[in-house]
């Protein structure tokens, strides 16, 4: 299981890098010209932000669980919170291709956390 939790802990923080740069690359000058001051993209980028940082927080409990640093029940209550933030959260649309793209990585990225837990 070490494998994979290693692989998806560089998918997400991939992911986050990737939001990062949009935001700091686009964020600002696009916000200025959309209708709405970009809000639909930026909470879209929070959420984002906020999942990314529950996706990495349980992946380094499932690393430190495997490697015997931490009990299982503390592991599994990172697994019950993540999944818990994962049913509440919102959908977000953005009309941006590349906001757009980010968020379907996401949705991958989340369903595979989803399956590891399960499993």
């Amino acid at each position: 299981m070490i494998k994979n939790v290693e692989k998806l802990y560089s998918e997400a923080m991939e992911l986050a890098e990737v939001s990062k740069t949009y935001l700091e690359d686009n964020m600002y000058t696009r916000a200025a010209g959309a209708p709405d001051g970009g809000l639909a993209d930026i909470n879209a980028l929070s959420m984002i932000t906020y999942m990314l940082t529950n996706i990495t927080s349980f992946l380094l409990m499932s690393k430190a669980y495997e490697k015997g640093e931490i009990p299982k029940e503390q592991v599994m209550e990172s697994a019950n919170s993540i999944m818990n933030e994962m049913m509440k959260m919102q959908v977000y649309t953005s009309e941006n291709a590349e906001i757009k793209q980010i968020l379907a990585r996401l949705d991958v990225l989340m369903l595979r956390i989803k399956e590891m837990i399960v499993n």
